[in-house]
Order: structure tokens, then C-alpha cells, then sequence
């Protein structure tokens, strides 16, 4: 049998714990994410040597809890990383995530829909601009955190925030940012002031030019 074939197999309790102590990672792997394994065999392959067998069980929808706390100190990224993106968490785990020493895993974190707003705003100032812009890319940011990302170092995450729907008014900083693409998202704003979108209607790219000729809002001389 294949390890996909195993996956989703009707397989007896003897099967089930064959695979589970098979020699194939492959099929240690397959059997870890097996709809009928026994919570001990669950516990038992969370502590498998290989680590897509670890990642497999902490991808489970059954997961117990003591099962996660093993998982979330685990010593792979990927296994961390598929903790990370449980929607079951409590709130002091993905606390302990938002900290992990891997930029996937806090990038993972700043993008789940029920992040409290306090580490929004930490991870709004994290080390690194992947996990910056995931927090940029995200709806109803607070007012401070839009501010403090649209004056980022990297372009990216400037860009993410040039795109929301809801800048605060002195948002005039990102229509003249040295990145065009920055610029173009401004553009597109839809309550842009008239002076800014003439201001735009000149800019030096020719794709800002072209979507603020785009406009329906456009002043007749332009």
C-alpha cells in the first residue's frame, strides 16, 4: 500500500500500529495523519524521529492538548509551523509562537484571523519585513500601527499598506515614496485629494500616470 493509499485506508488496529512503528518515514508519516489513530500512537509518532512525521501529527484536527505543548517546543520549524496554523490555539501558545526564533513561524502567526491587537502592534516591529508585511496585509490595522508601517525601511511592506482602505489623512508620505509601486497603490486610493492626484497625474512612472488617468474622480483640466 502507498502512503497515500494509507492515509485515508479502513485499516484494523493491528494495521494502524504496524505503520505506526514501520521503518518507512513515508508511511510513519501517512499513518500519522490516519483519521482512526489511538491517541497513544499519536503521542508516540509526536515524538517520531523524522520530523514531517512530527509535522503530520501536529497537523491533526483531534490534537490533544498536551499533544500541542509537546509540538510547540519542537525543535523543527515545520512542526512549529503547522502548530502555528491551527485555528484552535490558546491564547498564551500563540504568544509563545509570536516569539519563535523562526521568521515562518511568526509570519504564520501575524497572519491568523484572531491575533489580539497587543501583538499586532509587536509584530507590526519585528525583525523582519516578511512578518511586517503580513501584519500590514491585514483589514482594520489600528490607526498607530498603519503609521508606523507606512514609513517602513522596506518597500514591501510600504507597498502592503499603500493598498488598505482606511489610511489615516496624513497618509501624503506614501504618494511620494521612492518605490513606484507605492506610489500606484496611492493612486488607486479612492478618497485621494484633489492636490495629490495632481501631484500624481506628473509623476515620473508611467504606471502612476496611467492609473490616475484612470479615475473617475478626475479634474476636468487633467
Amino acid at each position: 500500500m502507498t502512503p497515500e493509499e494509507i492515509k485515508n485506508a479502513n485499516l484494523s488496529e493491528y494495521q494502524i500500529r504496524e505503520y505506526a512503528r514501520s521503518n518507512s518515514d513515508d508511511n510513519r508519516k501517512a499513518i500519522a495523519g490516519h483519521p482512526n489513530l489511538p491517541d497513544n500512537l499519536v503521542r508516540t509518532l509526536a515524538k517520531d524521529r523524522y520530523e514531517y512525521v512530527r509535522q503530520a501529527v501536529a497537523k491533526r484536527k483531534d490534537l490533544p492538548e498536551d499533544v500541542v505543548r509537546i509540538l510547540v517546543k519542537d525543535e523543527s520549524e515545520v512542526v512549529r509551523q503547522a502548530i502555528a496554523e491551527r485555528p484552535d490555539l490558546p491564547d498564551n501558545i500563540i504568544r509563545t509562537l509570536a516569539t519563535d526564533k523562526e521568521k515562518w513561524v511568526r509570519k504564520t502567526i501575524a497572519e491568523r484571523e484572531d491575533l489580539p491587537e497587543g501583538l499586532i502592534r509587536t509584530l507590526a516591529t519585528d525583525k523582519h519585513e516578511d512578518v511586517r508585511r503580513a501584519i500590514a496585509e491585514r483589514p482594520n490595522l489600528p490607526e498607530d500601527v498603519i503609521r508606523t508601517l507606512a514609513t517602513d525601511e522596506h518597500k514591501d511592506v510600504r507597498f502592503a499598506i499603500a493598498k488598505h482602505e482606511d489610511l489615516p489623512k496624513d497618509y501624503r508620505a506614501l504618494a511620494a515614496d521612492e518605490n513606484e509601486y507605492v506610489r500606484y497603490n496611492i493612486a488607486n486610493y479612492k478618497d485621494l485629494p484633489e492636490d495629490v492626484v495632481r501631484t500624481l497625474a506628473t509623476d515620473e512612472s508611467e504606471v502612476v500616470r496611467k492609473a490616475i488617468a484612470k479615475r473617475e474622480d478626475l479634474p476636468e483640466d487633467l
